[in-house]
């Protein structure tokens, strides 16, 4: 039977937005190498916050008794069920969007009231099967891979705390760039060696159990000379602010 492999869309755009655009062609990667896949778009579902009570956490129903109705136990129901994880977010204040947090904060309710340690990272014991294999796919509008340090940080804490096994990770900075997949455009063949290298990302995922460090340097490397993407970063906003 094929492992089947679920996605984490947090990009508030869903299925319009960068984010959406790489994780797809990084799925598309795991199907070449016979996985099934499936889509959460975080920002489609209603999932409340979680309030806290902790009912789901103690009595170890696994479900949230707060909120029974809305779309928070079925997703989290799916991510236990998963064979392998893909986490997805644009960078939002240097971390993780707020629906992907929502999300984590859902997720308390499938540990056990028990403190745990998970390679330095204080946890609960989890009620699904340990050390799933987990990528993390995010997108940057600023051009640099160092704008990730806070991103990666969080990404990894997460992905310990619910008995993750992290990955590797498909990180794309200045991806407004991808907005523009025309031929005409002067970095089109950067845009088409980011997106087939991401696919190749997702081969590797599911082949070797983990993306491997030059994929992941090739998903990361500049486009063009850091003067030449700033350049382009401030006409992207100065043509924003005149549609304003």
């Amino acid at each position: 039977m094929p492992e089947h492999v679920l996605a984490v869309n947090g990009s508030p755009r869903a299925d319009k937005g960068i984010v959406d655009l790489v994780l797809q062609r990084f799925l598309a990667g795991c199907r070449n190498a016979g996985a099934t896949t499936e889509t959460l778009y975080l920002s489609k579902l209603n999932i409340e916050a979680c309030k806290g009570e902790l009912g789901c956490f103690f009595t170890q129903r696994k479900t949230c008794e707060v909120f029974p109705n809305d779309d928070g136990n079925a997703a989290v129901a799916a991510f236990a069920a998963a064979d392998r994880v893909v986490l997805a977010s644009p960078l939002h204040v240097y971390g993780i969007s707020s629906h992907l947090v929502r999300f984590a904060e859902r997720l308390i309710s499938l540990g056990a009231p028990e403190l745990a340690v998970n390679d330095g990272v204080w946890t609960h014991p989890g009620s699904t099967k340990p050390h799933r294999p987990c990528a993390v796919v995010g997108v940057c509008a600023f051009p640099g891979a160092h704008n990730f340090v806070l991103f990666r940080e969080i990404m990894t804490t997460l992905q310990k705390v619910f008995w993750l096994a992290p990955s590797g990770s498909v990180l794309v900075p200045m991806s407004r760039d991808l907005s523009f997949l025309d031929p005409r455009h002067p970095r089109h063949a950067e845009h088409v060696r980011i997106l087939s290298a991401s696919e190749r990302a997702g081969e590797e995922f599911m082949r070797d159990g983990a993306i491997a460090p030059e994929t992941e340097r090739e998903i990361s490397r500049p486009t063009a000379a850091m003067e030449t993407l700033i350049e382009a970063f401030e006409g992207y906003f100065s043509a924003l602010r005149t549609r304003a």
